[in-house]
């Protein structure tokens, strides 16, 4: 009784789309043979996806932080400030980056809260935060 259980369930997988599924869950199984082929097609893309994801996130947040780094440039310039209060803790928050004295949100920067994290030395060299 318990493998004719088994077997509707198996099927009924298979029915319903879920042959894939099986084959990636039971590779050495017969009935999951006909499965194989897109199992793999479903995790290579998926890795491929995975990628992509990972690679554009890379250029997303090189992007930002190019363009915070431009901002703080120039507002050192348009302020005529030497340096800034080094920022070490890693923040999104541009109403206080890199002071509350001077950020760059709203004037050099145009929207509150930035993707990623960032911190900034006394000569405004921003670094992002790559912990995340």
């Amino acid at each position: 009784m318990a493998q004719l259980i088994k077997l509707i369930v198996i099927i009924a997988m298979l029915a319903g789309g879920g042959g894939t599924a099986y084959a990636i869950n039971n590779p050495q199984s017969a009935i999951a043979a006909p499965f194989k082929a897109p199992a793999v097609a479903v995790l290579n893309t998926t890795a491929s996806a995975l990628k992509m994801i990972k690679d554009t996130k890379t250029v997303a947040a090189s992007l930002e932080r190019k363009i915070v780094s431009t901002s703080v440039h120039a507002m050192l310039i348009a302020e005529g400030l030497s340096g800034v209060t080094p920022v070490t803790t890693p923040t999104n928050d541009m109403t206080s980056f890199p002071s509350k004295q001077h950020p760059l949100y709203p004037n050099y920067l145009d929207s509150q809260k930035t993707q990623f994290k960032y911190t900034v030395d006394s000569k405004g060299s921003v670094t992002i935060d790559a912990t995340e």
